[in-house]
């Protein structure tokens, strides 16, 4: 993956989280927005607005300058995905919505799109680290749960016992088809269990590094 596949994802990876943050907070009552980053989302919403019609005509133009035939369709098709799960996530989200699975498998697609020539057992790497991501996006969701009860919403996370199955199964997965999962999803494991001594915010920041001993992993492995 070149310089321009890693720009033009980081600014993807932006502009879909922001997206759906905006559109979390609108029409909300202050008294809902429990944490600090949907506060702040909503009391800068309009500035923030602005900056992503920028920042989306920067992707743009630097997909179009910088990305190969191959690499913009598999861009739109990933696009596609994510636009489908904004939409699902705010229509839906209310009654349903597994949105900690969704967000895994799109963070994965992000990853390997834009790979041309992908090596053989990409495929096997690509669902270790879904699994892990999972686990990940459940932990802190669960770590969150009061958050998603004042927006009313409802995923995985908000279903203790099958949120907790899920947890289990995906990381048993990700440990039998990649050991480099090993480290990482231990590391989740053990926030899970002193994650009531860790304020929401930096435990959010821990189990989003831990992902980062994936590939510390894979070059001691």
């Amino acid at each position: 993956m070149g310089l321009g596949a890693i720009v033009v994802l980081a600014l993807s990876v932006w502009l879909t989280y922001m997206a759906d943050r905006l559109l979390d907070v609108r029409h909300r009552a202050p008294e809902d927005l429990l944490s600090f980053r949907h506060r702040f989302a909503q009391h800068q919403s309009h500035r923030l607005w602005q900056i992503w019609w920028g920042i989306l005509i920067v992707a743009i133009s630097s997909a179009l300058c910088l990305l190969s035939v191959t690499q913009l369709r598999n861009g739109v098709g990933l696009l596609i995905l994510c636009l489908l799960y904004t939409f699902s996530n705010q229509h839906w989200a209310e009654r349903f919505f597994p949105k900690e699975l969704c967000v895994a498998l799109i963070f994965v697609g992000g990853t390997i799109i834009f790979i041309e020539n992908p090596p053989i057992g990409l495929w096997q790497d690509g669902l270790a680290l879904a699994c892990l991501c999972t686990c990940n996006c459940l932990l802190i969701a669960r770590k969150e749960h009061a958050v998603d009860h004042a927006l009313r919403i409802r995923s995985l996370s908000t279903l203790p016992h099958l949120s907790t199955g899920v947890y289990l199964f995906t990381g048993l997965v990700g440990l039998t088809i990649s050991p480099v999962v090993l480290l990482p999803w231990a590391c989740l494991m053990l926030l899970r269990l002193g994650q009531k001594y860790i304020h929401g915010e930096n435990f959010r920041i821990l189990a989003d590094c831990v992902l980062l001993l994936g590939p510390f992993s894979s070059r001691i492995l």
